[in-house]
């Protein structure tokens, strides 16, 4: 990845500007920590390491422009031969400002500590980096997020020990938030959904981290969009939703959506360990939600904890209700997968595979779609939601009949676009449903303020509306 611009050179040093950016890049000597030439394809790189900043390289000299560069500058330029043989192994080297890999005693590559943004185990012998994109302020189409390394194992040490080492060292000088905080609190076999796994889970002053035998995620604070908390209906657990910006990564696959999942008859006691500033400054923050100690059932003792800590705002389900009036989920299936959608007062929420949050706002229009033919089509039916943002369609199946009439007026009272309002309007049966439109619709909204969903989310990751009371059993 190159970013193209416009470079200028005199005794006082470098000045570098991004074709299309506002600022320009200062480099004099007091800035400079070394700097180096290599070859590198048709033409030769510069490559120069600052003190306190992100090293930089820069590509398109001849090979005569260097040794203007250093006249004109005063500079030592040292050359460098790079790897070329195009091996995958090698040694790596962790110094203070950047990891260097070498390939038969020549370099290979190096990264910079500082772009380290997440480093983590993934099994017993790789270690995995992520990096953010966009440092200078011009947006590639394409940039290097993540990076991996794996680390075969000694015979004369522990399985794994090469790879945590390596961790250890690159933690020790990477610009990680959070990475020297002592825990806050802690939770022990905490259950994910998404992604699936059982993890030990410590509450840092500035981020979430999920660790296994195998695996370490770590969330900061500022990443979460907010928090849902979903009863399943008729079932003995509670699942915490943390929607994310920008989502976790594993391997290949991006989760917007963590799905923590708790029985809802445990229990639990924790007792934070935080200074009286921090905790000050952490209640006031979250508007006077964080308190010393929480004692109760787990799932509403880590929601409350995690909101104090975070400031991410809670929502829960509102008014709407199931037919039965059990719960505030309607069982049905998405795809291959079953699990529960829930409507809430500004979004629609299905758990579990795949996590989607559709937000009332970018719905097109819902469409109420009755089973083809035979006895089934008496017994459930169909709901298909399409998003304007991307124009897709999310279809629901195997709804219970019962349903139907009360997701009808709850879409009326929210006033959603229906399709096929008048197909709705006669029921699954194909006869007129009992339905008073006219009535007034006890929407009974418990949720706290009125503000928009904020949040660079996608649809299945879009964010939602605000619920930041008590965790109460609703009526």
């Amino acid at each position: 990845m190159t970013t193209p611009g416009q470079l200028s050179v005199s005794a006082e040093g470098m000045k570098w500007k991004a074709t299309g950016a506002e600022s320009t890049l200062a480099i004099g000597q007091k800035d400079l920590e070394s700097a180096q030439s290599a070859a590198c394809g048709n033409g030769v790189q510069v490559m120069l390491k600052r003190k306190d900043a992100m090293p930089l390289v820069l590509q398109g000299f001849r090979e005569e422009d260097v040794g203007k560069v250093a006249e004109l500058t005063g500079w030592q330029i040292d050359p460098v031969l790079l790897a070329a043989v195009g091996h995958n192994w090698g040694e790596a080297e962790i110094l203070a400002q950047s990891v260097e890999f070498a390939v038969g005693g020549k370099l290979a590559f190096d990264v910079p500590t500082k772009a380290v943004k997440q480093a983590s185990l993934m099994g017993k012998n790789e270690v995995a980096l992520e990096f953010e994109p966009d440092e200078y302020g011009v947006r590639e189409m394409d940039s290097m997020i993540g990076l991996s390394f794996q680390v075969p194992d000694d015979q004369d040490e522990a399985p794994g020990a090469g790879a945590a080492a390596l961790l250890k060292a690159i933690l020790a000088n990477a610009d990680i938030a959070g990475a020297a905080e002592e825990e806050v609190c802690s939770f022990d076999q905490v259950s994910l959904v998404v992604p699936r796994g059982r993890y030990a889970v410590d509450m840092h002053l500035s981020l979430l981290k999920f660790s296994s035998a195998t695996q370490e995620i770590k969330v900061p604070y500022q990443n979460i969009v907010r928090l849902f908390l979903l009863p399943k209906a008729n079932q003995p657990q509670t699942v915490l939703v943390m929607t994310l910006s920008p989502p976790i990564r594993r391997g290949q696959t991006f989760y917007p959506h963590v799905l923590i999942q708790f029985h809802n008859d445990d229990v639990a006691s924790v007792q934070l360990e935080i200074s009286d500033e921090d905790f000050q400054q952490k209640r006031e923050k979250c508007g006077g939600k964080l308190e010393r100690a929480y004692e109760g059932p787990t799932f509403e003792v880590f929601t409350k904890a995690l909101r104090g800590l975070s400031s991410a705002k809670v929502t829960r389900p509102g008014s709407f209700k199931t037919a039965s009036g059990e719960g505030h989920a309607i069982r049905c299936s998405y795809k291959s997968d079953d699990g529960y959608l829930f409507p809430l007062e500004k979004a629609f929420f299905y758990i579990q595979k795949p996590p989607i949050l559709i937000t009332h706002e970018d719905i097109k229009h819902i469409e109420f779609q009755r089973q083809n033919t035979g006895a089934s089509s008496s017994r459930t039916f169909d709901l298909s939601i399409r998003t304007k943002q991307e124009d897709a369609e999310y279809q629901f199946r195997g709804i219970v009949r019962s349903e139907w009439q009360n997701l009808f007026h709850f879409f009326e009272a929210k006033q959603l676009p229906i399709a096929n309002l008048k197909q709705a309007q006669k029921g699954p049966g194909g006869e007129r449903a009992k339905l008073n439109l006219n009535e007034d619709v006890d929407m009974d909204d418990d949720d706290e303020g009125d503000e928009s969903f904020d949040g660079d989310v996608d649809s299945g990751s879009q964010d939602e509306e605000s619920d930041d009371e008590d965790f109460e059993a609703e009526d």
